[in-house]
């Protein structure tokens, strides 16, 4: 352990990174940038922490995170998600979005971190110091990026609207839907990008929730409809809010923009 991985600022750096990103960022700044920073910083850690465990297994370690990300990212992984979140008090959440398999451009630089990390080491026994929490807050870090993260129990008789928003907050973010209006203690909200826009509204004394996804339905002599798209969106609203909607209806409505 003496030249650990552990006590290099690259490491603790992403760490601090992924939480930040994860419990914050991605909240208060939602978009592309903030949606892949969890992704880049993950798979820096993980490629550490595997050759802190393996040092002489470059090959292997990589082969091994890029497999296990990439069906993390399929929908593959979706039958082992809700087993695990059937039986077992961690929860878990992932949106079906390849562009995310663009962080493996990150795993050269994390094998050079570990291959010079003497020059990264903290000095003046700081190190010594801050290897334990280092560790612990590393697991946290990888751990925490793939939970539902808990904010607050609403009381009886109401919903957790915040919740609710975070949710639909990891699904726009795959989708590369901006925010427009969603503030976290609001009953509605819009997200757009250049092609689609979603709107929400929580109704009927919070006894309802309506989305409406607007694009072009209709396909034209060489191609452009977003109805695909729209129709995934749909799907992994209803996938990621039915742990959220206890006792609420909940309807999605996609429209047509050409009759707006």
């Amino acid at each position: 352990m003496k030249n650990s991985i552990y006590t290099t600022w690259p490491l603790l750096l992403s760490v601090f990174l992924l939480i930040l990103n994860d419990h914050v960022f991605k909240y208060y700044f939602p978009g592309i940038v903030t949606g892949k920073i969890s992704d880049f910083s993950g798979i820096f850690l993980i490629v550490l922490v595997l050759r802190d465990a393996f040092p002489k297994r470059v090959l292997e370690t990589s082969v091994l995170v890029v497999g296990l990300f990439s069906y993390w990212k399929s929908p593959y992984s979706q039958a082992l998600i809700e087993f695990i979140n059937t039986y077992s008090l961690l929860k878990l959440i992932r949106t079906v979005d390849y562009s995310d398999l663009v962080a493996f451009v990150i795993i050269p630089a994390a094998h050079f971190v570990y291959a010079k990390r003497d020059r990264y080491s903290l000095k003046l026994n700081i190190g010594k110091l801050i290897k334990i929490p280092a560790i612990v807050l590393t697991i946290i870090g990888i751990t925490g990026t793939s939970q539902r993260p808990y904010v607050h129990k609403p009381s009886p008789g109401s919903i957790d609207i915040v919740g609710i928003i975070m949710r639909i907050r990891e699904v726009t973010d795959a989708h590369d839907l901006i925010c427009k209006k969603c503030t976290l203690l609001d009953n509605e909200g819009l997200y757009k990008s250049d092609e689609i826009s979603l709107t929400y509204r929580v109704l009927e004394k919070n006894k309802r929730i309506e989305f409406e996804i607007t694009g072009d339905l209709e396909e034209g002599f060489f191609g452009g409809s977003f109805l695909e798209e729209m129709t995934d969106i749909k799907k992994e609203l209803q996938s990621s809010l039915r742990y959220q909607l206890q006792g609420m209806e909940l309807v999605i409505k996609l429209e047509n923009s050409k009759h707006h």
